[in-house]
């Protein structure tokens, strides 16, 4: 009996592990970090779309879609991604994490399905869903180009 616990234990720890997210190219630097990404999700299917505003790289990785925008300068500025895991926010944050984690946590922790939305100086992030099937943005307005809002990136 105790075996079999130790085991159901083991088991559930690695399919955590299979389904927490990794982080992606971090907010505010280069977009080279997209192959990296690519790489390290084991992603596929590299889609580059460009206008005369930004850049968007689009890839699929472990059923997930993640959609990273560089300005013209080809700096990071703003992340999308549905899948079904929530993603690192640690990892895209970079050295903004600590604003980000701080304002969440002056967040009421409410136990229904609602939305969160975190608004640092520097960074907005929202981030919702359910079990397999998670959802968001990450923005910052900064470093976005000219008449480039949130919505647009949607």
């Amino acid at each position: 009996m105790r075996g079999m616990r130790i085991g159901l234990t083991v088991f559930s720890l690695m399919l955590v592990l299979s389904f927490s997210s990794v982080a992606l190219a971090t907010m505010g630097e280069s977009a080279t970090t997209v192959q990296t990404d690519m790489s390290h999700l084991q992603g596929h299917n590299l889609q580059v779309t460009s206008n005369s505003v930004y850049t968007t790289y689009t890839f699929q990785a472990r059923g997930d879609v993640i959609k990273e925008f560089a300005n013209t300068d080809g700096v990071i500025f703003a992340l999308t991604w549905r899948g079904r895991a929530p993603l690192n926010m640690r990892g895209i944050s970079g050295k903004h994490y600590q604003a980000y984690r701080a304002m969440r946590a002056m967040q009421p922790h409410l136990h229904v399905r609602h939305p969160i939305i975190v608004k640092t100086p520097l960074m907005t992030v929202y981030r919702g869903g359910h079990m397999r099937d998670w959802m968001g943005l990450a923005y910052m307005k900064s470093l976005a180009p000219s008449g480039v809002s949130e919505r647009d990136l949607r």
